[in-house]
């Protein structure tokens, strides 16, 4: 059994005897044959029986439609191969046929071996040209998706001719096939120069183009095109040119606006007065800025390009490669640091320091580069040293102004003692004694700051304890008064410690002058701490009290007026009170 057993025939033939033997002789090779007498019936078993698979039509069917017309009206409905089986020899007939259809002509009584192998021929034409169209059509499907179109022009003729999507990137409606040089016109003015000596050389030289220009479309639309041109050759002569003919618009479009982010950033980079560099795993550069550039030719004398390696080995110490190294490696596996480094200058023995953090370039996962940013820090380091030289210089003076107060406190304080012991009248001389507590308290606290690294603040707990302990002691001996202190310890500006300083003063110095007269024994208490950004301040004694005309403001001596406009600088409240003796408490916000 042959595959044309599969294969099913239609004979068209007006004369029946012939029909009939022509019949048997086909079937004879394993075909099956239908048969219509008439070109109308040959239309319609076209159209009924799908199984046809090939025609055989005679010319001359009779008083019906001819072979030809029948013809024409099958193959508008189907594809299908059709045989003209004839008697006619004329070129006129046979050059007809060739026009509806390219499958053969063969001429009747002919041997059925030469029909046979006719029918086969034109088998293997019809497959042939459905896997052409198969192809082609696939192509153009591909090349739509792909934007590609194709273009050939015949060199005899000059005859340019294009493919559907050559059209629909021109925007232009096929099948018109335009002027050679039409097509050249389609370029933009300023790229038909180079699109006509592309093709000059390729006609002459017989060389290939690859070039990316743009375009005006026919509806007036600017885009940009990959075009590639080949040439075919006979006997050294070229005879058609053919190539592609890409819509590379989006792409373009996406370049050049990466072109002009790529111009700004180098602009953005070379205006930086950083140092900036990138490279990649093999410690090539890939970028650099200007200050790079010529600092490396400075120090080097060679210009570093993209793609360059920035550790070459004829240039630099094994150390300095090796430290250079390490330190991109480190950048290489994914860490970010900086580090301060000299870096050796044009002037012998001298170094600027620089300031290099190291950035890692990461894709994915993976790190595939490492940026780098070099600052020059030496004039910095240079200003910080100056800065730090002219501090010590300050503390320096400052403790030496604080020493020369500090001395001068304690001869006030001795002259104001001494000028009290030279006095008889008991009030002046308590005056004496009271300003003397004042300056002391003030004293103490430059002693303090003179001994302090922070001018601005001290403990208030190591300054009240010393001041309080030192006041005391110029009334009483230890057997006489009993004094409890808890103070939290907290840092006080030193502004609010000097009021504090002479409100504990006038407090503690009118208690052991009036709280405790007659009696043989006394007891004071004193507490300090923090609340809610506030701070409290109290002072108690178990003494006498004070009288309720200075509770009530009206005795107002010139303690507790002090008391009373120091607390006000301090934006505080004062509360004076008898309980068991008397209780002075200050508030006032931190």
């Amino acid at each position: 059994m042959t595959i044309m057993q599969n294969k099913t025939l239609l004979l068209v033939e007006d004369e029946m005897l012939l029909a009939a033997s022509q019949k048997r002789g086909l079937e004879a090779f394993g075909y099956q044959v239908l048969h219509a007498p008439t070109g109308e019936i040959a239309i319609h078993m076209a159209r009924t029986i799908p199984e046809i698979n090939l025609i055989l039509m005679d010319i001359d069917l009779g008083n019906g439609i001819d072979g030809t017309v029948a013809a024409e009206i099958i193959l508008k409905e189907n594809q299908i191969p059709i045989v003209f089986l004839s008697s006619h020899v004329e070129p006129e007939i046979v050059a007809k046929t060739e026009k509806i259809t390219s499958y053969g002509y063969v001429v009747k009584h002919t041997m059925n071996t030469v029909l046979d192998a006719s029918i086969k021929m034109a088998f293997k034409l019809f497959e042939s040209k459905r896997m052409l169209e198969k192809t082609t059509q696939l192509l153009e499907s591909t090349g739509k998706l792909a934007k590609v179109g194709g273009w050939q022009v015949d060199l005899a003729t000059m005859k340019l001719s294009w493919t559907l999507q050559t059209f629909e990137i021109a925007e232009m409606e096929p099948p018109i096939e335009p002027p050679l040089d039409e097509g050249i016109n389609l370029f933009a003015p300023i790229a038909r120069p180079v699109i006509t000596q592309a093709l000059d050389e390729a006609i002459k030289n017989g060389t290939s183009y690859d070039l990316e220009l743009p375009i005006i479309t026919a509806k007036g639309r600017n885009a940009w095109v990959q075009t590639q041109g080949f040439v075919e050759m006979k006997q050294g002569k070229a005879v058609r040119l053919f190539g592609t003919f890409q819509d590379i618009t989006e792409r373009k479009t996406i370049e050049l606006e990466l072109d002009i982010v790529r111009k700004n950033s180098e602009t953005i980079i070379n205006s930086s007065k950083d140092t900036m560099w990138s490279l990649n795993p093999d410690y090539s550069l890939i970028l650099a800025n200007s200050i790079f550039i010529e600092g490396f030719l400075n120090t080097t004398g060679v210009r570093l390009n993209a793609g360059d390696s920035l550790l070459m080995q004829d240039l630099f110490p094994a150390e300095y490669l090796a430290f250079w190294k390490s330190q991109y490696d480190r950048g290489l596996s994914g860490e970010t640091f900086e580090i301060e480094i000299e870096i050796p200058t044009p002037v012998e023995d001298v170094k600027d320091i620089f300031l290099v953090s190291f950035r890692p370039i990461v894709s994915g996962e993976k790190t595939v580069g490492l940026c780098c940013y070099g600052r020059n820090i030496t004039e910095k380091r240079q200003t910080e040293e100056r800065i730090k030289s002219l501090l010590r210089e300050k503390e320096l003076i400052l403790r030496e102004v604080h020493h020369r107060i500090k001395n001068n406190f304690a001869m006030i304080t001795s002259f104001l003692k001494l000028q009290a012991l030279s006095l008889t009248e008991k009030t002046g001389r308590d005056a004496l004694e009271d300003a003397s507590g004042r300056v002391q308290s003030m004293a103490l606290l430059y002693n303090k700051l003179y001994k302090s690294d922070d001018y601005g603040k001290l403990s208030f707990k190591d300054y009240l304890e010393q001041l309080v302990t030192e006041i005391l002691s110029n009334f009483y001996t230890q057997d006489f008064l009993h004094s409890e202190i808890i103070v939290d310890d907290f840092m006080l500006d030193t502004k609010k410690i000097q009021i504090l300083g002479i409100i504990t003063n006038e407090i503690l110095t009118n208690i052991m002058k009036y709280a405790f007269v007659g009696r043989d024994h006394g007891q004071v208490s004193i507490c300090a701490g923090l609340k809610n950004g506030w701070a409290y301040f109290e002072v108690k004694d178990n003494g006498v009290g004070i009288s309720e005309s200075a509770l009530n403001g009206g005795d107002n001596t010139f303690g507790l007026m002090l008391i009373r406009e120091l607390t006000v600088q301090l934006k505080g409240t004062v509360s004076i009170k008898n309980e068991n003796g008397t209780s002075v408490q200050i508030n006032f916000p931190l």
